[in-house]
């Protein structure tokens, strides 16, 4: 799968870097130890590193965490490799460790189950100190993506500063009942990537967090805190305990 290939993940994901600020500020903000769940190869818990940050990061995938070990011993050093674990986001819990908790990069619209969604949250709140903050971000499913005809292809669906590989094409099949998309990448050396996702409306994914014991601070249209539009792309929400 697609998240299991370090390599492939780093091209179409590596260079993305527009969000960064935002989780060092947010991060210094918080003053407390922070955790990344999904942290992936390292594209955000290295930057938060080389900050000063107290930061762990967790994957469910032994590859990932292996390439982000690995780049985190070459660009800072090996006392560096400790913060990148093996662990599943939706059972891990560290009550009260944290002072913010990250989970950058849609990922948790792979998450396709209400209940183990809501069990997640739970986990999150319980891992976070009193007042710590829950910031993360996720697609806004407008219409020129969900309405698309799903046996065609089509371009991937790119943001600011994130380029996918040249040449990549993905179909998507959503499900107006379950909000479930599911979305095949095809690339140009004749592989595919298939994963699922679940796609939240703006009002929905307040409602979520807030039955979980989170109170919403800003809920924005990307990470330079601009304002949320109906056809922004993504949703950028901070919340805290």
């Amino acid at each position: 799968m697609f998240y299991e290939d370090a390599t492939r993940y780093d091209a179409v994901y590596g260079s993305f870097s527009e969000d960064i600020p935002f989780y060092v500020e947010t991060a210094l903000e918080a003053d407390g130890p922070v955790c990344e769940l999904a942290c992936g190869t390292g594209r955000v818990g290295i930057p938060l590193l080389r900050e000063g940050i107290d930061y762990v990061g967790i994957d469910i995938s032994p590859v990932m965490i292996d390439a982000a070990r690995s780049k985190a011993q070459r660009r800072l050093g090996a006392a560096a490799v400790d913060r990148f674990f093996v662990a599943d986001m939706t059972r891990f819990v560290r009550p009260g460790a944290f002072a913010a908790i990250f989970i950058p990069l849609h990922t948790l619209s792979h998450i396709t189950g209400s209940g183990l969604i809501a069990s997640t949250l739970e986990n999150v709140r319980c891992s976070l100190r009193p007042k710590g903050v829950l910031a993360f971000s996720i697609h806004n499913p407008t219409p020129d993506w969900t309405d698309r005809d799903p046996e065609a292809l089509y371009p991937v669906t790119g943001s600011a500063g994130w380029n996918p590989p040249a040449g990549t094409a993905e179909r998507v099949r959503y499900d107006r009942t379950t909000r479930m998309a599911e979305v095949t990448w095809f690339f140009d050396d004749g592989s595919t990537a298939e994963f699922v996702m679940r796609l939240f409306r703006p009002r929905e994914i307040d409602e979520i967090v807030t039955a979980a014991g989170f109170q919403v601070l800003g809920h924005w249209g990307w990470y330079d805190r601009s304002p949320f539009r109906s056809d922004s792309g993504t949703q950028v929400i901070v919340c805290f305990r």
